[in-house]
Parts: structure tokens; sequence; C-alpha cells
């Protein structure tokens, strides 16, 4: 599964927060409930995380 920009997580009730989830390795490890996943996890107060435009990318 994966989390999109404004999507709502949980139960609705304080305290709201942003989140930001990355994960960096190992997501199959994770997926399957074994060890050594790594992922970094931001909070924010609600309203509050930079959200940067959207990138095209291109080859070179």
């Amino acid at each position: 599964p994966m989390l999109f920009i404004g999507e709502n997580v949980g139960s609705g009730s304080e305290p709201q927060v942003d989140i930001a989830v990355d994960p960096i390795d190992g997501t199959r490890l994770l997926s399957n409930g074994m060890p050594n996943a790594l992922a970094v996890v931001a909070l924010s107060e609600r309203g509050t995380m930079h959200y940067p435009p959207q990138i095209a990318y291109m080859e070179k």
C-alpha cells in the first residue's frame, strides 16, 4: 500500500498531523513480516508540512 498527498488515515480524532513516509530499502521484507526493512517517517502539525511542486523527470 502507498500513502498519497491528501489521503486521510486514522480515526480522525485529535491530534491531527501531516505524515510523510518514504520506504528506503526492504519494502518486500516488510510486506512479508521480515526484519531489516528501512523507512523514514516524518510528522508535523496539520497543515504545516511543505509539499514541493510536481517535478517532470527527463532523460538526459
